[in-house]
């Protein structure tokens, strides 16, 4: 039963943290009302998953996420950035490659 749990939360924390998180509280809300027999183990794994959660208040939060979102499309504008520049060198290389095949059309043969 605590590996099932144990096995749970990691899933919680790296896969799919809504559908988890529901589980989760049923497990509390059961135990809470004697539905469910309680488990040191696991008691003490969700103990340790709330207190890994940073406290900070609404504020902080929407500046880290803003800060996030910034860093984030600043990472596609640089992305796409680079992404031009590599097209626009390809096309003048392919330009200039033709002009020098033209030039060399136009000098006499030795």
């Amino acid at each position: 039963m605590v590996l099932f749990f144990l096995r749970l939360l990691f899933s919680a924390v790296f896969e799919l943290p809504g559908v988890f998180l529901f589980f989760f509280s049923q497990y509390v809300e059961g135990v809470l009302s004697g539905q469910e027999r309680p488990d040191n183990a696991v008691g003490r794994k969700l103990l340790d998953l709330v207190h890994s959660v940073p406290k900070m208040t609404p504020e902080e939060f929407g500046r880290m996420a803003a800060s996030n979102m910034k860093d984030q499309l600043m990472v596609i504008y640089l992305t796409q950035l680079t992404k031009t520049q590599l097209q626009l060198h390809e096309k003048l290389t392919a330009v200039s490659v033709n002009q020098l095949r033209e030039y060399q059309k136009l000098l006499p043969p030795e």
